[in-house]
């Protein structure tokens, strides 16, 4: 399968063209997502970030493999940036999809961003 061969880039760049073109191929979604769980420890924080956006895009509530990303996307919160955060969120809230362990730790990005900001000197 052609899917095998992909790296990260690779499958996080196909769903992002098929939710732009809003071509919902549900068994190319599927293998796309399958690729992606098993990829999972290699997606960056951008392939993260743009399969959320992409699966909220698609109305894909794939529930697997979004409680993988958002779970993956922890430990890499702070090399999401605020626009992948903001898209990290914003299909989570698409999809009606809550997270709070996500959630948690965006808040505390945030809270320490604000204290680092409101430090004297």
């Amino acid at each position: 399968e052609i899917l095998d061969e992909f790296i990260s880039q690779h499958l996080s760049n196909t769903i992002w063209a098929l939710a732009r073109l809003q071509c919902c191929h549900v068994p190319l979604v599927a293998a796309i997502s399958e690729q992606a769980m098993r990829k999972l420890p290699i997606l960056t924080a951008q392939d993260l970030c743009s399969t959320a956006w992409s699966l909220a895009i698609l109305e894909m509530r794939d529930w697997t493999l979004l409680e993988a990303v958002c779970g993956a996307a922890l430990s890499k919160i702070k090399a999401c940036g605020a626009q992948g955060v903001a898209n990290l969120v914003w299909s989570c809230a698409t999809l009606l999809y809550v997270n709070m362990p996500l959630i948690d730790a965006i808040a505390h990005e945030c809270l320490e961003t604000c204290l680092r900001f409101d430090a004297p000197g």
